[in-house]
Parts: structure tokens; C-alpha cells; sequence
């Protein structure tokens, strides 16, 4: 045709207008056939390449040699992730401002150009049907699915969908070391997930995953994996998994651990106790979780947290604590109320000791609910737990 020639930015359906709207052909029809069957050809070999080879193969366009290596070195299009000026510069013998200017050029000149890239189009496609995600759960992924033919960094990615206009509705986050994959609206997911974990660990003592997974569902209305939370919870160093499926967890550091509490108090008064008593201390907790975690996370949870030692199902304190440092003033009270006439008392004369001792009635009912050490042995009868 005697058209001007299409260049770098013209779509398929320039293309296809150019080739159906021709007003004479220069060669016989066959060869228009020819160049068609040629450019489909063309066109799906491109959409089965990795997205390494389609990124050379875009960035070939503009620049060769030398400059070639150098840019997809800089925009991480080798997969290996996005390099600095002095990264580069160090790594090819040369200045950060000649690396700046060769790059420079490169990102003006294609952000003009429009270049076909369905590889990365469909990466991205990918990627963001299967968020949120740790970005090593990605990577993995996209080679699993034949987008990359390596273990391809995500900010390479980023930075070629910047460069080609394409848009990429998610975020990499950064956090204690651990990256993480976000849609745009969920940014801060991780930080989320530890925030919610420091505080279903400081209101109950220790968490579980499905539960946590179900608080950050509804504080965030997002939808989070399991492992994703797992993956979260192990960047942190203050973290110990209390069972082997690494589904219960506990968190050093954080400030008033009410479990911590409760079975400091109840060892104070029995320093070896039995495993069953204690679970019932926790499962009567008002401010735990209403339940008792299984017997092999109790007993985990008293060896790591609490210093104890385990002797078959009996819970032995290293250093027994002193009822006296660690118990309030009206439980003090009502503990040495029944260590001088117990080990047993009827509802009445515990509560009648206990007026006679300064402690008022209201405080009384409220001690004989909450106090973890207390335990109910019969109707009306009560002693101190473990005796």
C-alpha cells in the first residue's frame, strides 16, 4: 500500500483496518495471506512466551547490545528483582549517570510506543487471582502456571507494567522481613494481622489461626488464607507454635497476657496441679476465650510461658510464686481464709469469714465467680483449686 507505514503503537485493530480498508495491492493475494498466517503465527508464539523472554523481546526493540543488558538489569526484567544506579553501574564498570541516562531514554522512548505484551498482561491477570498472597507463594505460582520459567521477582513486574501503561491492582509490602502481596485496597494486611494477633494474645493469652483468620475477616472484610497468617506470624520473632500443626500460637512482649496471669495465680496456691484442674481454671475464665485449648497446647503453653515442668498430667511450677506477690488484696483475703479453715468451706461461712475480714458482700460474689484459684467442688462447697 502506499500508506505510511504503522509503527511500535499501532494496535491489531489499526492493523486489521489498515489490511481490509488497502485500496491496491503491490503483491498477489497469496502473499498477503502469507504475511496474515505469518503475523498470527508470530502473535501466538508471543502469548506462549515466559514473560523473560517477551520483556527482552520488547525492550530489544529500542535498545541492543551493551545498553540491552544493562536496561533489563536496572528494571529487573531478568527476573532477578530492580536494581539501583550504583548496582548496575558496579556491576557493568560504568557511572551511575550513564546507567541513568541509558535507562532514562529507554523508559521515555517505550512509554510512547505501546508494545504488544500479553504475557504480561496475563501475569498480572494472575497474580491478582490469587491475592493476598506472600509474594514467595507468587513467584512460585507464576512458574507453576508457565508465566515465568524462573522464580521471577515481583517488582520486576511493577516495574513493566509502570513502564507500558498497564494498570497492577496490587501492592508488595514489606514487613519484619516477610513480603507480601495485597490488592490496592487491602494495603497493610500484614500489619493488620499482627495487630489483631497482639491483641487476641494479650485478651486470651495465646490464639489459634482459624480464629484469627475469622477477627481480621471481620475488622477488614478481607479474606485471608491460612497459610498467609502462618506465613505473617513466623516473620515475628517473639513467635512460639504450642502444637505440631502450628495452628495455636502465643507471642512474647505482649503486655498484660491475661492467661499468663491467671495461671501464675492459680500455681501460687497449688504449685503442682493437675492438667484437667487447670484446664477447668481456663475454661471458667470470664475474659478468655469460653473454652479450654486442647490438653497438649495447655501443658506446652505452662512449659514455654510459664516456666514449668510437665510430669505426666501434672503441672509443676520451677519457682512457685508467693500467693502474696501475685494475688490482689481481697484475693489474698479470701486465700487465707480457707488455707486457715479449709481445705473446704460452705458457700455461708466463706462469706461470713471473709465480712468479718474487711471484704464486702458484692466483692465476695464477685471473687467467688472470678478468682481463677477458687474451684467448686459441690453445691454451695468451695476450697482453693488443686486441693
Amino acid at each position: 500500500s502506499s500508506d505510511p507505514a504503522l509503527g511500535f503503537s499501532a494496535s491489531l485493530h489499526s492493523v486489521a483496518h489498515r489490511i481490509v480498508g488497502r485500496t491496491r495491492d503491490t503483491s498477489p493475494p497469496e502473499h498477503t495471506l502469507d504475511a496474515i498466517r505469518s503475523a498470527r503465527r508470530m502473535i501466538a508464539r508471543a502469548r506462549g512466551l515466559p514473560i523473560e523472554l517477551e520483556l527482552e523481546e520488547i525492550a530489544r526493540q529500542f535498545v541492543t547490545g551493551r545498553n540491552l543488558n544493562i536496561t533489563i538489569s536496572f528494571f529487573g526484567w531478568d527476573g532477578s528483582g530492580v536494581k539501583t544506579l550504583q548496582m548496575v553501574g558496579n556491576n557493568f564498570n560504568m557511572t551511575r549517570e550513564r546507567v541513568r541516562q541509558i535507562t532514562t531514554r529507554f523508559g521515555k522512548t517505550i512509554k510512547h510506543a505501546h508494545p504488544y505484551a500479553p504475557v504480561l498482561r496475563r501475569t498480572i491477570i494472575h497474580i491478582g487471582k490469587h491475592l493476598p498472597a506472600t509474594a514467595e507463594e507468587i513467584v512460585v505460582e507464576l512458574r507453576r502456571a508457565g508465566l515465568t520459567r524462573s522464580l521471577f521477582s515481583l517488582d520486576g513486574i511493577i516495574a513493566a507494567a509502570r513502564l507500558l501503561g498497564l494498570v497492577h491492582p496490587f501492592v508488595i509490602e514489606r514487613h519484619h522481613g516477610l513480603q507480601t502481596v495485597a490488592r490496592d485496597e487491602d494495603a497493610g494486611l500484614a500489619k493488620s494481622i499482627v495487630q489483631t494477633s497482639k491483641r487476641v494474645v494479650s485478651h486470651a493469652g495465646l490464639g489459634k489461626v482459624a480464629d484469627l483468620c475469622d477477627r481480621v475477616e471481620e475488622d477488614s472484610a478481607i479474606s485471608v488464607a491460612n497459610i498467609l497468617v502462618r506465613r505473617v506470624l513466623e516473620s515475628l520473632p517473639s513467635l512460639h507454635w504450642l502444637d505440631d500443626q502450628c495452628e495455636w500460637f502465643f507471642l512474647e512482649k505482649v503486655p498484660r497476657n491475661h492467661l499468663v496471669t491467671l495461671i501464675t495465680k492459680v500455681l501460687s496456691v497449688s504449685p503442682s496441679i493437675n492438667l484437667n484442674e487447670m484446664r477447668s481454671a481456663i475454661a471458667s475464665d470470664y475474659r478468655g476465650m469460653g473454652f479450654a485449648p486442647p490438653r497438649a497446647v495447655i501443658l506446652e503453653f505452662c512449659r514455654v510461658v510459664c516456666n514449668c515442668e510437665i510430669k505426666g498430667d501434672n503441672i509443676v511450677a520451677s519457682q512457685a510464686p508467693k500467693p502474696t506477690d501475685v494475688l490482689s488484696k481481697f484475693e489474698k483475703l479470701a486465700y487465707l481464709v480457707l488455707r486457715e479453715n479449709g481445705p473446704l468451706l460452705h458457700r455461708n461461712d466463706f462469706e461470713r469469714k471473709c465480712v468479718e475480714r474487711g471484704m464486702n458482700p458484692n466483692t465476695f460474689v464477685n471473687y467467688l465467680v472470678k478468682a481463677p484459684f477458687l474451684a467448686r467442688y459441690a453445691p454451695g462447697v468451695y476450697g482453693l483449686r488443686g486441693f
